[in-house]
């Protein structure tokens, strides 16, 4: 009975040893600074993600700026891929566009590896009053550009057929 123990014991701690050996492979960090950006202002993004497992990975990301909770601009998505035990970090400026009300905000980055591992970082600030005027329009584009990742391009739809029978039998 004591050996049965033993080895069951001896069974469980090799099992809990393989799995932490196999923990979580994708890694992402973001950092913003300023820890203040006026309204059309700019502040500078810090964006770090890693492949900590010993394969390849293809990462999905997505990043959103979170106001209490509540998304106000995103999700943005793209895709990096990862080699084993790869690191890649960027740094870019960024800008909050006339829309964003001041107050405290976060961008909340999410990565979902292709081997189910995922990871989520986030970085506040707070946005205050200023003067501008400023494209919504660009900063999708700016923030995927900047992170180094490829955009995910929009599935096409295929066409209704339901307009087409219905004008050929009506």
């Amino acid at each position: 009975m004591c050996r049965l123990r033993l080895r069951l014991s001896l069974a469980l701690l090799l099992l809990v040893a393989l799995t932490s050996a196999a923990s979580a492979a994708v890694h992402i960090r973001v950092a913003v600074s300023p820890d203040t950006i006026p309204q059309c202002g700019h502040g500078q993004f810090f964006f770090g993600i890693a492949n900590g497992g010993d394969h390849p990975i293809l990462a999905r990301v997505s990043l959103a700026l979170v106001s209490r909770d509540t998304v106000i601009l995103g999700p943005f998505f793209g895709r990096v891929r990862l080699a084993a035990g790869e690191r890649r970090h960027r740094e870019f400026i960024f800008g909050i566009p006339s829309t964003v009300p001041p107050g405290n905000y976060a961008w909340v980055a999410r990565a979902f590896a292709s081997d189910s591992t995922q990871d989520r970082a986030a970085a506040p600030f707070v946005v205050v009053p200023g003067p501008c005027v400023s494209p919504e329009s660009d900063l999708e584009k700016s923030m995927i550009e900047g992170m180094g990742l490829e955009p995910e391009g929009v599935t096409p739809a295929q066409r209704d057929s339901w307009g087409s029978v219905k004008k050929r039998y009506h």
